[in-house]
């Protein structure tokens, strides 16, 4: 047996007067045997004994106090969704005498379709999550309907550790309530439905935000891959096989951030041809916001030829960019404005200039778009990632390096780290250099810097210190989006809030495993559940995590 939150097999069974519950000794997450579930219409009789109509008035004041609550985060919503409304949606009624268009939603007596996505600004699910059979599904449902800047508040009340006190708690006695949750189990629980966990409030109340979707500015291009079904003669016609697929750093970054659960703008520019035009049919497709994403007429659409070998690395590649070179700020800038126009039409609680919760940019744009970004939105949080030598010697010479400069994140590979840092001496592949890499890179640049270190892992450093993690050996299909994969899904864990330093770098090795194994440069099975049960089965396997410094 599993646990249906972590999975983790550290289960243990506890046995009440009436019924079997089983523990979980990594996530604290409790639940009833599932032999002892009482099937719909046992639950729905039960429920109507309940007397949660509005002539209970303490539990009308009880809902009150919970809406007002919930009110002091989220502001005044338009319109919210009574989540387990039951047989008299007495929270629905609460929340439309405020003003708040409500829709009781609940599966047995109300509206049996989940409701429509991303559609609400505000989610309240009071005394229901412990009625879960499926808390993963549910948890999912919940995030689902959320806006981008749509609050969640789910009340129910936190387990306690102790086995004795848990099967004396008056919680456990409704043959209805099904789960019981720690924190730790409710912080799974929000990651899984890519839902920042903001607060719990008086061990009752989980309070989870949808984030804002993340500006990403930077390449889109068409991949053209090649690779032999033998060793790469070099010189030579070699048989194999070519895919031509999307690409580019920041159009992959932007979808892995859609399939982790995150919206996501994009600024970029195509050619005015039947690429650029299906480049971005297809990156809408995905779920890209695409209003920033130009046409510029008489260019030729950026396309990345790819060399790999029989193994599936990257032996050689030629990049057709110039696109971007035409790609001023003056250009730039009615792009930018689509797209904050499209981001703040579909957000809730957003700041009208600045609709997003992060900004990322690539190489791929001229340093001077860059920098226009940067002070464009001088308080979002900025990433970088080179994507070569030749840009990062570009961005390092443009203004003394002035991209650089206050950077919450920064990926680079050792070829790139080298070309920005120099030669610091030492075997690449050794402690010693490692120890001195950190240094150099914790006295020279600010924010959290990670290195790729291809089969070696990843560095991360920031001031505080320096991780190395090395997930389980693999051999790729393709390696080409790995790193894109990786800074996608640390950037996500850092959007949703990281309790833990190293956990960025974590989700991002489990991001990019994932990636290595499929052919395609953004993974077709990538998902937030995917990605959070890896990390889960690493962190529980202490996978990898080697400090430093």
């Amino acid at each position: 047996m599993k646990c249906p939150i972590c999975a983790s097999d550290h289960i243990r069974p506890v046995e009440g007067a009436k019924r079997v519950f089983f523990r979980c000794a990594f996530c604290g997450f409790s639940w009833a045997d599932p032999q002892s579930r009482p099937d719909e219409e046992t639950s729905r009789r039960r429920y109507r004994l309940h007397r949660n109509g509005e002539q209970n008035e303490g539990y009308t004041a009880f809902l009150s106090r919970v809406i007002d609550r919930a009110l002091a985060y989220a502001g005044k919503p338009m319109n919210a969704v009574d989540w387990g409304s039951g047989p008299n949606p007495l929270g629905a009624e609460l929340l439309g005498r405020r003003g708040i268009e409500t829709l009781p939603w609940d599966p047995l007596f109300a509206h049996r379709q989940t409701p429509w996505k991303d559609a609400f600004d505000l989610v309240l699910c009071i005394e229901t999550a412990e009625h879960f059979a499926e808390p993963r599904r549910d948890f999912r449902s919940i995030a689902d309907c959320l806006k981008p800047g749509g609050w969640a508040f789910v009340h129910t009340h936190i387990a306690p550790q102790k086995d004795d006190d848990f099967l004396g708690w008056w919680y456990i006695q409704d043959i209805t309530h099904l789960s019981f949750y720690s924190e730790r189990s409710l912080r799974i629980l929000s990651d899984i439905g890519s839902l920042a966990f903001i607060a719990l409030e008086e061990n009752n109340l989980a309070v989870l935000r949808r984030p804002l979707p993340a500006l990403i500015a930077g390449g889109i291009n068409l991949d053209i891959e090649g690779r032999p079904y033998r060793e790469l003669i070099l010189r030579d016609s070699n048989p194999g096989k070519v895919c031509f697929s999307p690409g580019g750093c920041g159009r992959n970054i932007a979808e892995n951030l859609s399939r982790l659960g995150l919206g996501t703008e994009l600024i970029s520019v195509v050619g005015d041809d039947v690429f650029g035009q299906g480049l971005k049919e297809s990156a809408q497709a995905a779920g890209i916001g695409i209003s920033g994403v130009a046409a510029d007429k008489g260019k030729v659409t950026s396309t990345y030829l790819s060399l790999l070998d029989n193994y599936g690395d990257m032996t050689a590649a030629v990049s057709g960019m110039d696109i971007f070179d035409g790609f001023t700020p003056e250009h730039a800038e009615p792009a930018v404005d689509r797209a904050v126009t499209a981001a703040y039409s579909r957000c809730y609680g957003a700041n009208r200039d600045a609709p997003f919760s992060k900004l990322f940019v690539d190489g791929n744009l001229l340093p001077e778009t860059s920098l226009y970004l940067q002070r464009r939105f001088p308080d979002l949080p900025c990433w970088l990632d080179p994507v070569s030598v030749t840009k990062t010697r570009r961005i390092a010479e443009y203004q003394q390096g002035k991209l650089f400069s206050g950077l919450e994140g920064l990926k680079l590979n050792l070829l790139e780290i080298q070309a920005l840092l120099g030669d610091i001496g030492y075997d690449p592949h050794t402690p010693e250099y490692l120890e001195k890499l950190c240094r150099a890179i914790a006295r020279e640049l600010p924010g959290t810097v990670y290195v790729t270190l291809g089969s070696g892992g990843v560095l991360r450093v920031d001031r505080a210190g320096a991780v190395r993690f090395k997930g389980p050996a693999i051999e790729p299909r393709s390696t080409t989006g790995a790193g894109d994969a990786f800074l996608g899904a640390s950037l996500r864990r850092r959007i949703l809030g990281t309790p833990e330093a190293a956990e960025d770098v974590i989700a991002g090795s489990a991001a990019a495993y994932l990636t290595l194994q499929s052919p395609q440069a953004v993974s077709a099975d990538l998902t937030a559940e995917v990605l959070e049960s890896l990390i889960l089965q690493w962190n529980q396997q202490a996978q990898g995590r080697i400090t430093i410094v």
